[in-house]
């Protein structure tokens, strides 16, 4: 029996200088635990992408962005679900990096360092595809 999709958005947020900003999931998570990745989290019933995408941030990191364009997507699963992850571009429009409980720690990394870190295995699948590719240059501008 094949599992069914939900989706996930993230964003790539970079810093006034070019660094992307990754955040690590804190021991309150079921998965994952101490994995980098970027920012965002479910889309929720009847929830736009959009607006699903600025709910997380804002709950995550305390900040409020402009969404760019969509930078790629990936795939992943769990026991019970796989999922669809949308992963966008966006900048800050304003605030400091406060974060949730889901994370414990934060880094604006070079977009050349991000596979150097301990990802999310489909954000790293992404990281990786992307390494040399247009898509993730212009996500993580440098």
């Amino acid at each position: 029996m094949l599992k069914p999709f939900v989706v996930s958005v993230r964003m790539v947020i970079q810093d006034n200088v070019g660094n992307c900003l990754l955040v690590r999931r804190s021991a309150t998570n079921t998965s994952n635990v101490g994995k980098w990745e970027f920012p965002g989290g479910k889309v929720d019933p009847n929830e736009e992408f959009y607006e699903a995408l600025l709910r997380e941030i804002k709950e995550e990191t305390g900040l409020t962005v402009t969404v760019e364009h969509v930078a790629g997507v990936t795939e992943s699963e769990t026991s019970a679900v796989r999922i669809a992850t949308l992963i966008f571009r966006g900048i800050i429009e304003w605030g400091e990096v406060r974060l949730s409980s889901e994370h414990d720690a934060y880094v604006w990394a070079p977009p050349k360092e991000l596979s150097a870190y301990d990802l999310v295995a489909h954000i790293k699948s992404f990281v990786e595809e992307n390494s040399d590719h247009k898509q993730l240059r212009q996500s993580c501008k440098e």
